[in-house]
């Protein structure tokens, strides 16, 4: 289990992060970071925000090594797609 210390200040920002963020990934991940930040174990905030355990640790060790910012940059993993060329005729 990833401990995290959160204070007043911390838990207030997140909270209003959490709330303004349209929907997406980075809202699932303040959300999953919120909860932590309540106190809750992780299997309880895996229940309530509908990810894997694993998932809650992932986010947990991203807010953990970069704060806000770090859960703010999403890694998207696609194939390169090859360039065509349009022939004239």
């Amino acid at each position: 289990m990833i401990k995290i210390e959160f204070n007043g200040e911390e838990i207030e920002r997140l909270y209003q992060q959490f709330m303004e963020h349209p929907p997406g990934l980075v809202k699932k991940k303040l959300h999953v970071i919120y909860l932590k930040s309540l106190g809750l174990p992780h299997h309880q905030i895996a229940l309530i925000a509908r990810v894997s355990g694993d998932t809650v640790t992932s986010y947990l060790k991203e807010y953990s090594q970069g704060g806000l910012a770090a859960i703010g940059m999403l890694r998207i993993h696609a194939q390169p797609v090859p360039c065509c060329r349009i022939k004239n005729r």
